[in-house]
């Protein structure tokens, strides 16, 4: 199938690296404009690291919303566009492009964790189950139509970056499976399923892991907190080693 792929960090370089295995044609990949990383050093991202090892044309956008983008995927002619953890909304004309739509792989069982950070939310909240949603495409964030969840279980011992690799996997199988789906013209009864529009509304924004600590005693040992244990389990980070000052952590 004829495919363009969008998408930026580690977790969508695994599923694209799916796609390619798969044997579909990747016309075109989306990513973010390099940026500095490693100590202010401007590096590619994970995604276009990977386009450029495959030879697959890389786009990366400063703005949707001026036309540039829009050509540029006309310009491709996909049958269908594919979104991991690209960081970008698409305006409606985008999604109008392919005539098999427009799907993404969402990194919790929707709706519950709609919108940003779904990993570290599930660790913050000690879940322990969590998993991928495949689903068309609406224009208001991770609404349209479900086509088909897959669970794992959290293990309580299981920190952030460890859940990310694992739900990247699971992402890259649920995206191989979905495609079939469409393919076929039979997709799985889940995709008639409509996200919970008021389950949507209670979700909340990504948490600021220096306010989490701002009223904790500087002179408390934070590894006998077993909230500042989960936090640092949900940023994938020890913060132990980070200094402390007036009760919060600074890097």
């Amino acid at each position: 199938m004829r495919i363009v792929f969008m998408g930026t960090p580690e977790f969508s370089r695994t599923i694209l690296e799916r796609l390619i295995a798969d044997g579909h044609a990747l016309c075109g990949v989306f990513t973010q404009p390099d940026k500095p990383r490693n100590r202010g050093r401007v590096t590619p991202s994970p995604v276009k690291e990977c386009a450029i090892e495959h030879g697959i044309p890389v786009f990366q956008p400063v703005k949707m919303r001026d036309g540039t983008a829009l050509a540029d995927l006309q310009a491709l002619q996909p049958e269908l566009v594919v979104v991991a953890a690209y960081g970008r909304i698409l305006p409606k004309e985008m999604l109008d492009v392919p005539p098999l739509g427009c799907i993404n792989v969402h990194a919790s069982l929707l709706p519950k964790y709609r919108g940003a950070a779904p990993i570290n939310w599930a660790i913050l909240n000690g879940e322990q189950e969590t998993g991928v949603t495949i689903m068309h495409m609406a224009e208001t964030c991770d609404t349209g139509d479900m086509i088909l969840r897959k669970k794992m279980p959290v293990p309580p011992e299981m920190n952030a970056e460890e859940l990310f690799l694992e739900l990247a996997k699971l992402g890259s199988d649920a995206i191989s499976e979905a495609i079939e789906q469409i393919k076929n013209g039979k997709p799985h009864a889940a995709g008639s399923r409509k996200c919970d529009l008021r389950a949507h509304a209670l979700t909340r924004p990504v948490p600021n892991r220096l306010e989490q600590d701002k009223h904790a005693d500087p002179r408390s040992d934070p590894r006998s907190d077993p909230m500042a244990l989960r936090r640092d389990a949900a940023w994938g980070q020890n913060r132990q080693s980070l200094p402390r000052r007036n009760g919060r952590y600074h890097e």
